[in-house]
């Protein structure tokens, strides 16, 4: 579920970034889980877009949460997307272990501790997290934004290459009747797979889409390998 939840926010950061904008604040209070558990980026307040010139973004001045913003963020260095994606690393790392990556009860150090010290091995608080996760919230955490993923697009990508195994997950349940074998034996004597098209067949079709009142029907056959479709 933590995985979809990150999945859902990076897609939402590729939409906004595809847009040309920043959002400079990624941090949990601006996450919503909507009903249907579709994710919402909320607080678009301080976005910019890419390469705007603006009084409140000039170099030097720092904008954001603290604790949730990148080191360029914090040194008031130009930033990018990639900003968004070191947020997102923060707040994957909290999402998964329950405490923050980076914490002082001083906000000078706060942000120090930002710019120069390294989290806690993600695993150490977690340790059940997949290996391949932890790897991905660590690459997301780069100080340097050349090493961060490139796009969240990129990022996307990566956490949906995650399998996450639960152990306790129930036994796979085989979907297939008890007399599978049987019909399939059934269905090769009517010799009918792979035949030109026949009449009674359309006629069938389009006597089953009259009675149900849709647009069209079809009628298939399912072998050991595949669907195939007569009419």
């Amino acid at each position: 579920e933590k995985v979809k939840i990150l999945v859902g926010i990076a897609l939402g950061l590729e939409y906004a970034h595809k847009a040309g904008v920043i959002h400079r604040d990624i941090k949990p209070s601006n996450i919503r889980v909507l009903e249907g558990n579709a994710i919402k980026i909320m607080d678009f307040g301080i976005a910019k877009a890419q390469n705007e010139v603006s009084d409140i973004t000039k170099k030097g001045v720092a904008v954001g949460s603290a604790g949730y913003m990148s080191p360029e963020q914090i040194c008031g260095d130009p930033v990018d997307h990639r900003t968004d994606i070191f947020s997102f690393g923060l707040l994957a790392y909290e999402l998964l272990t329950g405490a923050k990556a980076f914490q002082s009860d001083n906000l000078f150090k706060l942000l120090e501790n930002v710019v120069k010290e390294e989290p806690k091995p993600l695993e150490e608080l977690a340790p059940d997290t997949p290996p391949d996760l932890a790897d991905i919230v660590r690459k997301a955490l780069q100080k340097d934004p050349i090493v961060r993923f490139a796009t969240a697009r990129e990022l996307r990508d990566a956490l949906d290459s995650v399998h996450v195994i639960l152990p306790e997950s129930p036994a796979p349940v085989s979907l297939l009747p008890a007399d599978e074998d049987a019909r399939r034996r059934a269905l090769a004597r009517f010799e009918i797979l792979d035949t030109e098209p026949e009449q009674e067949f359309d006629d069938l079709a389009r006597l089953a889409a009259r009675v149900a009142g849709t647009p069209f029907a079809l009628v298939s056959f399912v072998d050991g390998d595949r669907q195939w479709f007569k009419s």
